[in-house]
């Protein structure tokens, strides 16, 4: 019998850490109000066209230098800078480089949803 200590991964999950934000709610909201939808209108007539426009909203998310990762089926989406490859926790070697991420996060969300949202560092499992 194997037994496992420490971290542990299988294909179908990550774990990540990220300095950003959940923006579920603002993509959601972004994209029924681009697709035009009342508050009369029933979401789920509209919950194919919903997630198409949430997903073209990833790919321009994406070419704005953020990183978005979905936490598989519990409705969280986080969008910011991923500590990986480049960005690493021992690369950080001041308060100032994070202030300066947590600054600059917070400036491209505000950039693609007209509203402030706070960055925080967070961690999770994202889900394949």
């Amino acid at each position: 019998m194997k037994i496992r200590t420490g971290f542990v991964s299988n294909s179908s999950s990550s774990s990540f850490v990220i300095f950003g934000a959940d923006v579920y709610d603002l993509i959601k909201n972004k994209a029924i109000a681009r697709l035009q939808i009342t508050e009369e209108d029933d979401l789920n007539d509209f919950i194919d066209e919903i997630y198409d426009e949430m997903r073209d909203q990833y790919r321009e998310i994406e070419e704005s230098g953020l990183t978005l990762i979905e936490s598989g089926g519990n409705g969280r989406i986080f969008v910011g800078h991923l500590f990986s490859g480049e960005i690493t926790i021992e690369s950080i070697h001041s308060v100032d480089q994070l202030i300066q991420m947590k600054n600059e996060v917070e400036y491209k969300l505000y950039k693609f949803f007209g509203q402030h949202t706070e960055a925080n560092l967070m961690a999770g499992t994202a889900w394949n």
